[in-house]
């Protein structure tokens, strides 16, 4: 083959042949093994070839393993003829040597180790790949530099495919870079060790570093996807969910393999939303911005409503984009927004409110009438920005239906619907009709218009009002009316702006009762009521029957609810009258000028004054709250008539009931319309307007007490005691009273100087 038969390398075998490095190795190997080449390692890496000194020079070899005379070429161990075969094995020779060529220029290591992971051959990329040049891993054992981690499992993949031919596994490691870094490989293996040309196990790498990055950094995302407190979700452009993390399953209370696929109006049903986020990704596709914001009511799997605010982008894809949105469950932070924004607003109105309180306040004392007095006060809130409008009504005693008095900041609020106070009949849940029939303030926090139905909630609804209060208008326990107020915020008139409203309803309240009493008190006209009630005691169980008489002719309100009658009764009354107290729940005690002594006054006479104190009395708590008067109270042996004079703008309607409900066997023996008598008049004239009601009682008092009597029938102390006040209190209310009385009795007009 080669002259001098001198030792020659691989390649150089290789190359004289013109066939493969693998194949010429291969052959040469087999020369070998039969003793006819001699060989030997030389270097790390390279073995040479030789003919022994005593052997004869080997046969060509052609790429068939067929071996050829390398002179006549005829005989050789196929015994073939060569020109016969020449043509098949030229074109082996040329497929192999394609195939060696695509081998040793893949960018990729691709190696063939023997049973115990030697390397025998590698491709030349392992210079770019490894770091290495091939001389240097050539006879090494690749075990040694695979990662300490992988390579227990890398021997027993190599092992299960060296006792099994056809186990092919693919695998990943890590392998040291001849810079001492760690690359990432994944490998398949191919048991070839049968095979004549290669007598090994091929192992097929690839340096997929940057891909498993990738992938790891994928993995990194996805954990931190799955386990944000937030829920993602990604959808197409014709807006079909591809992707979701589990915190957007819990969001919208829908499993993952339901979402995907599904159109995102099975989660957002508004079609608003909907519009509003296809707006928003047509301007991200345009590039007029980055990201888009928008908020969304969203059903759970358990019916309640949640907020989610969504903030998203778009991500390019291969056929266009995807749109990627973050979602944040806000429920509770727009439930604390909502709660912030209702208190500042009751803030406000409180604000408001107090400021109207004391307009109406101010302005009510300079009113003389009671419509003055309501329009004032519906005038003030109307035109707070707080409140959309207000009304007051009062009840029709004819047919028992609400009627309107007065109204701003609306116009004819009631017509077209007719609200009943009688609980039997009508629209039973107003809150107007519940104010007149207890008293009590009612309050309506949120009126949804789209449930309201007929009826008051549907006209609050219609005036654009989500809330509504009804105050009732109260002095004394008596009810003047009610004042009707709404605004379009939900959940109002809560807290002190609830409690400032019920104030409100009083000062209206006392500010009409003193109108009516003023104008009882200067009217030219009364309403004369007159009652007869016989047995009037029938319901008590007296030790003794009432007999005689006795006459109540003057009654003082004093503190609270408390009253000091004055009268003068009977020997027999006399007699009566303490039992009566005794029984009588409001009647408290009873004083006598003379006492009763052997069926006589000592003293003489045939009666004696008496002063009797009530508390809270009912027919003289109603009248006094009315501005009337009581003319004439008399019981007779046990039959009660009562006289009362009221303004002819009350409404005698209360005094009627209450009289009633005191004495359910009384009844109404005459009603008419009298002058007021002219001493009534001057009596009841401009000097007393001028004092205040502690002062007036006071003076009223003492008078009927005796205290202006010669000699006094009682002490500035009694009167004191009487009023349960300091001595020292009632006579500074007693002295200004005087000189209130003697200024106006005395004054003279005096011209001044020069006329």
């Amino acid at each position: 083959m080669f002259e001098g038969f001198e030792p020659v390398t691989t390649p150089e075998v290789a190359e004289r042949l013109d066939i493969g490095r693998r194949t010429a190795y291969a052959r040469l190997e087999r020369l070998a093994d039969s003793a006819r080449l001699e060989t030997k390692k030389v270097g790390a890496n390279a073995r040479v070839w030789w003919v022994p000194p005593d052997g004869d020079p080997p046969a060509t070899v052609d790429s068939t393993g067929a071996t050829l005379s390398d002179e006549t070429g005829v005989t050789g161990t196929t015994g073939n003829r060569l020109d016969e075969s020449s043509d098949v094995r030229t074109a082996r020779e040329r497929e192999l040597a394609r195939y060696e060529r695509l081998f040793e220029e893949s960018k990729d290591v691709n190696v063939v180790v023997d049973r115990e992971g030697r390397f025998q051959y590698i491709t030349p990329s392992v210079r770019n790949v490894f770091g290495y040049e091939r001389e240097e891993l050539l006879g090494e054992v690749g075990f040694e530099y695979i990662h300490p981690e992988d390579r227990e499992r890398a021997l027993l993949e190599f092992a299960e495919m060296v006792e099994r031919p056809g186990y092919e596994p693919t695998i990943e490691f890590r392998f040291e870079h001849s810079d001492g870094s760690w690359i990432v490989l994944e490998a398949l293996g191919r048991n070839l060790l049968d095979d004549p040309d290669v007598e090994g196990l091929v192992i097929y790498t690839r340096d997929v570093t940057e891909r498993t990055e990738r992938e790891r950094e994928l993995e990194r995302y996805e954990t931190i996807v799955e386990t944000v407190d937030d829920g993602i979700y990604v959808v197409d452009e014709t807006g079909h969910f591809t992707g979701v993390n589990g915190t957007y399953e819990s969001i919208v209370g829908q499993d993952r393999e339901a979402l995907l696929g599904a159109h995102v109006s099975t989660v957002v049903e508004d079609e608003s939303t909907l519009t509003a986020a296809k707006r928003l990704e047509a301007e991200l596709a345009a590039g007029e911005r980055s990201t888009a914001t928008l908020e969304a009511e969203i059903t759970g799997s358990d019916d309640e409503v949640r907020v989610g605010e969504a903030t998203f982008a778009l991500m390019e894809t291969a056929t266009g984009h995807e749109r990627i949105g973050v979602v944040r469950d806000v429920t509770e932070r727009r439930e604390r927004e909502r709660e912030l924004e209702r208190q500042r607003e009751q803030l406000a109105a409180l604000n408001s409110l107090n400021e109207v309180v004391r307009e109406t306040t101010e302005a009510v004392i300079d009113e003389s009438t009671r419509t003055e007095i309501e329009t004032t006060v519906c005038d003030h809130l109307a035109a707070s920005d707080s409140y959309a409008f207000a009304w007051v009504g009062d009840v029709d005693t004819a047919t028992g239906n609400l009627v309107l008095r007065t109204e701003a900041g609306v116009e004819n609020y009631l017509d077209g619907g007719t609200v009943s106070v009688d609980p039997d009949r009508g629209d039973t849940a107003s809150p107007a009709a519940a104010a007149l029939r207890t008293g009590d303030l009612g309050t309506v926090r949120d009126v949804d218009p789209e449930a309201c139905g007929d009826g008051w909630r549907s006209r609050v609804a219609n005036h654009g009002c989500r809330s509504m209060a009804a105050i009732p208008i109260t002095h004394d326990e008596t009810i003047y009316g009610v004042l009707n107020l709404y605004t379009g915020r939900a959940d109002a008139f809560t807290g002190q702006e609830r409690s400032v409203l019920a104030g409100l309803g009083e000062v209206v309240g006392h500010a009409i009762a003193a109108t009516e009493r003023k104008q009882a008190l200067m009217g030219d006209d009364v309403v004369e009521l007159e009652f007869r009630t016989r047995k009037v005691f029938a319901e008590h169980e007296f030790p003794v029957e009432q007999r005689g008489r006795l006459e109540l002719d003057h009654a003082v309100p004093v503190d609270g609810n408390a009253f000091l009658v004055y009268g003068t009764a009977s020997v027999e009354g006399a007699e009566t009258l303490p039992p009566l107290v005794d029984e009588v729940p409001y009647w408290d005690g009873v004083e006598f000028d003379a006492t009763v002594s052997d069926g006589e006054f000592e003293g003489g006479g045939d009666s004696s004054g008496f002063e009797l104190r009530m508390t809270d009395p009912p027919i003289l708590s109603v009248v006094a709250s009315l501005g009337g008067t009581v003319a004439s109270a008399v019981i007779e042996d046990g039959e009660f008539g009562l006289t009362v004079h009221l303004a002819p703008s009350v409404d005698v309607r209360k005094v009627i009931d209450a009289v009633e409900a005191a004495y359910p066997n009384a009844e109404m023996v005459r009603r008419r319309q009298i002058p007021r008598s002219r001493d009534h008049q001057r009596v009841r004239g401009r000097p007393f307007e001028e004092l205040t009601d502690r002062q007036r009682t006071a003076l009223e008092v003492a008078y009927r007490s005796g205290f202006f009597g010669w000699p006094r029938a009682c002490s500035g102390e009694d009167v004191a005691d009487l009023l349960e006040l300091a001595p020292s209190t009632f006579h500074q209310h007693l002295r200004k009273a005087e000189q209130k009385i003697f200024d106006e009795l005395f004054a003279t007009d005096v011209p001044e100087r020069g006329q």
